[in-house]
């Protein structure tokens, strides 16, 4: 007699350990506070020395875009006695390690961009594969709750981080207290991750819980999605286009159905405006609103630290009325938000209005990863992980420049005033975000018979 599958249930335990490896990215809040000041120090004062911090300030996320989807895609064909992601956590981690607590040491700035490069070489390497740790041990149904645990292990660190930055920058100028304490952090949540998560051991542990398939599209699609995610003649040696159009990015463009393409240009067209708001709302305050630069930026914190704050129940409303759902409604209330920040000028609404944008964002970025790795082929979570960062990534490089564009286009004709132009913007990506969200059929861990019989329809080359 078969045994029948139990009912899934979160191991909080386990994921909170999982999320230790999380929590070491939090180590770009200080660098983003102290190497700016770093490279203006290096830097002779001239009319370009703004825009070449600004570059090497994006740096980070143009390596990411280039190279987390490739490294999220070599972990999930990764065999190792350690597991498939273990290996690049072990190795970027430390590395990330040297070139982080060298920096403050960099006699000049050729010795300081080498240490960047490598820093940020070393974070991507193991980005993808250390978010797709979780997913990986655990099962389909619960991993909304299981993500919003590690962005929670996240935005700890990013208030240590914060914490360290305010209390040791000041200690000691040079940086190398504060990035030194972060590094032992950093290697600390190492040795936790490393001693307490064997993937080998709860992947058997959870295969005999739920079935083999527990961390899969356990729907009846699945079926017909494999022979679309298949890539023939895998043994023959292939130029580098042929690669290129085999690679999971490609293949997320030339699958029948769209829903995977629709939730990533959902999550770009919405992080376009994220980034935007993020950028250049304090601006906005300070110019328009006769906001002070401190009262901007407790408006600004109210955000993280709601959806830190909101971060679970964000993932068990996804559980009982649906992760599109959920997200939509997400979108939905910022839109809202954003129509009101037009009108309002009182400080105390304001902080409310950003409270109610924390709640949100919560619900929308929580359950955003979680469709993605529903909507990822069996054994593609990191190559998927890595495509996510990829789009929201892009949007990270693209929004504040398209922004800044616009209001310089703007100067002459509508002067202070073209700071307002920052909420049409806003609104319009988060449109678009809304409309690519409505093409996104799959992504729930259960699909009605319809939504079934739909996808079936397509896969079979039938409208």
């Amino acid at each position: 007699m078969a045994e029948e599958k139990q009912v899934a249930k979160l191991d909080y335990k386990k994921t909170f350990l999982i999320g230790f490896g999380f929590l070491t990215t939090a180590a770009w809040r200080l660098y983003n506070i102290k190497i700016p000041l770093v490279l203006y120090y290096f830097l002779p004062v001239f009319s370009w020395s703004d825009f070449i911090v600004g570059v090497v300030m994006v740096i980070d996320n143009i390596i990411a875009i280039v190279l987390q989807p490739y490294f999220g895609s070599l972990s999930d064909r990764t065999k190792s006695k350690f597991g498939k992601r273990m290996p690049y956590i072990m190795i970027g981690i430390p590395a990330a390690v040297l070139a982080f607590v060298m920096m403050p040491f960099a006699p000049n700035v050729a010795v300081l961009l080498v240490l960047i490069f490598c820093f940020d070489l070393a974070m991507a390497f193991y980005r993808s594969p250390v978010v797709a740790l979780m997913p990986d041990l655990t099962p389909s149904e619960v991993r909304a709750k299981g993500n919003a645990i590690i962005n929670l292990m996240g935005g700890v660190g990013t208030i240590g981080s914060f914490l360290v930055g305010s209390v040791l920058l000041d200690y000691d100028p040079s940086g190398a207290t504060a990035f030194s304490v972060v590094g032992i952090i950093m290697l600390v949540s190492l040795v936790i991750v490393v001693l307490t998560v064997n993937e080998q051991k709860i992947t058997a542990e959870m295969t005999a819980k739920y079935g083999a398939d527990f961390a899969s599209d356990r729907t009846s699609i699945k079926d017909f999605r494999v022979k679309d995610a298949e890539k023939v003649d895998a043994g023959v040696k292939k130029g580098i286009f042929q690669r290129i159009k085999e690679s999971d990015t490609v293949m997320i463009f030339r699958e029948k159905d769209k829903s995977a393409l629709f939730m990533l240009l959902a999550i770009f067209s919405w992080y376009m405006t994220i980034n935007a708001v993020e950028t250049f709302f304090s601006t906005y305050a300070v110019n328009i609103l006769g906001i002070s630069p401190g009262g901007a930026s407790t408006l600004m914190l109210i955000t993280p630290v709601t959806f830190i704050v909101f971060a679970i129940p964000a993932g068990i409303i996804s559980e009982k009325i649906g992760r599109r759902k959920t997200i939509k409604i997400g979108i939905v209330i910022i839109l809202a938000t954003i129509f009101m920040f037009i009108f309002v000028r009182d400080f105390t609404i304001l902080l409310s209005l950003f409270v109610i944008y924390g709640i949100a964002w919560s619900m929308m970025n929580i359950n955003s990863i979680t469709v993605v790795w529903q909507l990822a082929p069996n054994g593609k979570i990191g190559a998927y992980t890595g495509v996510y960062y990829l789009f929201s990534e892009a949007s990270a490089i693209l929004s504040p420049v398209v922004v800044g564009f616009i209001f310089s286009l703007a100067y002459d004709v509508m002067g202070i005033l073209r700071y307002t132009l920052l909420f049409p913007y806003a609104f319009g990506f988060l449109i678009l975000a809304l409309i690519f969200m409505f093409k996104v059929k799959r992504g729930e861990v259960k699909l009605t018979a319809k939504e079934i019989d739909d996808l079936k329809r397509v896969y079979a080359g039938r409208s």
